[in-house]
C-alpha cells in the first residue's frame, strides 16, 4: 500500500493554542496544528493532557496520512453509527488494513486508546515489518514485556526501531497505559518524521 501524503511542508505555519504554553510538546503539537492535523477543542484550548479515544486517534491518523474520506451510509463495525463524526475516517482506516477491530465485531470508538493499539495502528499505516529477531531484541529491554499484547509485540517493537513510541524512564513500555492528546501528536509526528514528510530537526 502506497500512501500520498496529501499536504507538503515547505512553508510550515505555526498555530498555538492558548492552553499549551510551557507544556513539554507545545513545538509539536503547534507544528501538527500548522499542518491542520492537531485540531482544538473549542475557546483556542487544545487540551494537551486529556485522553485520546480509539476513534479521535484513528481520525488523527488519517488526517496525518492524508487517507481519502468519503461520507458513508453504513460502516464495518456494529458499534461505529454512520451518523458519527469520525465514522468516515474509522472506516477509511479499515478498508487500508489499519484498523481491524474486535472479535465480535465491535471497534469500541469510545474506549481510551492505549500505547500498544497506537502502535499497532502506526505501523500498519506505514506497512513496516521487523524480524522476530528485532523483536526479541527490542522487547528484552523492557521490564513488562510481558504484559505487551501477543498480538501487538512486533508492533510495539517495530514502532520502538522506528522511534515512533519509546519507554519510560523506570525502563517500562507500559503498553496498556492511555495516551494523552499531547503524546499522540507527538508519536504522529515522529510518524511524519521516519517517513520523510517532516524535516527530522522540526
Amino acid at each position: 500500500k502506497d500512501y500520498t501524503f496529501s499536504f507538503t511542508t515547505a512553508a510550515l505555519s505555526v498555530k498555538t493554542f492558548d492552553d499549551i504554553k510551557g507544556h513539554w510538546a507545545q513545538h509539536d503539537i503547534e507544528l501538527m496544528a500548522g499542518l491542520g492535523i492537531a485540531q482544538g477543542v473549542g475557546g483556542n484550548k487544545f487540551n494537551p493532557d486529556g485522553m485520546v479515544t480509539r476513534a479521535e486517534f484513528v481520525a488523527l491518523l488519517a488526517r496525518s496520512m492524508g487517507v481519502k474520506t468519503e461520507p458513508v451510509t453504513q460502516t464495518s463495525f456494529k458499534d461505529v453509527p454512520a451518523d458519527a463524526w469520525y465514522a468516515a475516517e474509522v472506516e477509511a482506516a479499515y478498508k487500508f488494513g489499519i484498523v481491524k477491530g474486535f472479535e465480535d465485531g465491535t471497534f469500541r470508538p469510545d474506549d481510551k486508546v492505549t500505547r500498544e493499539q497506537i502502535a499497532s495502528f502506526i505501523i500498519r499505516a506505514m506497512n513496516w515489518t521487523i524480524s522476530q529477531s528485532d523483536v526479541s531484541l527490542i522487547l528484552n529491554k523492557f521490564t513488562d514485556q510481558s504484559k505487551i499484547s501477543n498480538w501487538a509485540k512486533e508492533a510495539v517493537a517495530s514502532a520502538v526501531q522506528h522511534a515512533i513510541v519509546v519507554g519510560r524512564p523506570n525502563g517500562t513500555f507500559d503498553p496498556q497505559a492511555n495516551a494523552t492528546r499531547a503524546e499522540a501528536i507527538v508519536m504522529l509526528k515522529r510518524m511524519l518524521q521516519a517517513s520523510g514528510v517532516i524535516p527530522p530537526n522540526s
